[in-house]
């Protein structure tokens, strides 16, 4: 087995386990990966999971769209900076308007620094894009959900 497809196959086991509910299995899977420390095998999970991502948007955005933009807010609705979420939500946030925009390079250098930042940071970055993935996959197919970024 390639390393490409079983990195492919690791990110779907993990959307799957998000998917169906099995935490303690996606838990054990990225307690593994973060214990592995080897930013480029974390980097190629992160760019499968922010390429899954984008494509459970794109049929949900108007046809044409090149330009995709966020509007953050808090709990109670108020708006807040996008640069104040926390540094591995915003890396993955940034990967997927990236991919989004068809700008292959931008996802590149936000997935590296969502990788190279640490085992903590990955994991952060990895369970945003699974929650991502389980928000768009419970929404009706023609809405686009709100994306959960949870807090450090």
């Amino acid at each position: 087995m390639s390393e490409k497809h079983a990195v492919r196959q690791f990110a779907a086991e993990l959307v799957d386990g998000a998917r169906s509910g099995r935490h303690d299995d996606v838990a054990d899977a990225l307690e593994v990966l973060a214990r592995s420390d080897v930013p480029q095998v974390h980097a190629a999970v992160l760019a499968e999971l922010v390429t899954g991502c984008a494509s459970l948007v794109r049929p949900r955005c108007p046809a044409g769209a090149g330009v995709f933009t966020v509007d953050v807010t808090d709990e109670s609705a108020s708006r807040v900076e996008v640069d104040r979420l926390p540094r591995a939500a915003l890396a993955a946030l940034r990967a997927l308007l990236a991919e989004l925009g068809g700008d292959g390079s931008g996802r590149d250098i936000q997935i590296a620094i969502a990788a190279g930042a640490g085992p903590a940071e990955v994991v952060a970055a990895i369970t945003h894009l699974l929650l991502w993935h389980v928000e768009l996959d419970e929404a009706p197919e023609a809405a686009l959900p709100p994306l959960t970024c949870l807090a450090d």
